[in-house]
């Protein structure tokens, strides 16, 4: 049984706060989810993915509501395996221009 996993959070939309920030469109959305679940696959030998409501509150005190792709992979005590899907999350954050992208593990969640 595989208790280890990564899981990395796929935005709903490209661009930053307080730039021209446009909602991603569901086809767009899948394709950057696939794109890593293909690397996570890749890696751990297979990915599932979930959509998501995501939540943060903007700095204008406003509740922000996007929708999100959670690409998940269980691995077999990857040594390395929390960097990767930083490194998979950090190429996501660039290509959407995002402050930061989620990386969830069994221990918890990262902001990369």
């Amino acid at each position: 049984m595989l208790h280890n996993f990564v899981s990395v959070y796929v935005p709903g939309t490209n661009g930053l706060p307080g730039t021209e920030k446009s909602d991603l469109s569901n086809s767009e959305q899948s394709r950057y989810a696939r794109e890593v679940a293909l690397r996570l696959s890749s890696k751990f030998g297979g990915a599932t993915s979930a959509p998501a409501i995501g939540y943060y509150v903007a700095d204008n005190g406003v509740l922000v509501e996007e929708p999100v792709i959670i690409v998940k992979a269980f691995h077999d005590h990857v040594a390395d395996a929390f960097e990767y899907a930083c490194t998979v999350a950090a190429w996501l954050k660039s290509e959407l221009c995002q402050e930061l992208v989620s990386v969830e593990t069994e221990s918890g969640l990262q902001f990369v």
